[in-house]
């Protein structure tokens, strides 16, 4: 909850550590829904701070959970999927947004170019 609540006021980085911090007491523990959140709220706060293959990579992790769990209800699903698709579409766009602004990815801080 103090991730989703830092995220909304627009600090990702600290909502970042602290779903990082809680995967981090879950990964000894067996594969759950609540692992494959975890993984998917990364990759939105990865995401949203321009750091696509970071998200990318979250995404994969989640996928890989969520076919070892049974079922989960369609409209956790499709919150899922939809994710899915936008970090993959955003992946696909990226180097075409980076070309158009002149941009590296070594050139974005916080999601801003560098002076």
């Amino acid at each position: 909850r103090a991730a989703a609540v830092l995220h909304n006021q627009g600090n990702k980085s600290e909502a970042e550590y602290y779903t990082q911090q809680a995967l981090n007491k879950l990964s000894d523990a067996p594969v759950s829904s609540l692992l494959s959140v975890c993984y998917h709220n990364l990759a939105v706060h990865t995401i949203v701070q321009h750091r696509v293959a970071d998200s990318v990579a979250h995404v994969r992790s989640y996928v890989a959970l969520l076919r070892q769990l049974p079922k989960l209800g369609n409209s956790w699903m499709q919150l899922l999927d939809n994710t899915q698709w936008l970090v993959l579409k955003a992946q696909e766009l990226w180097p075409q947004y980076q070309q158009s602004a002149g941009l590296r990815d070594t050139q974005m801080v916080d999601g801003l170019p560098l002076a």
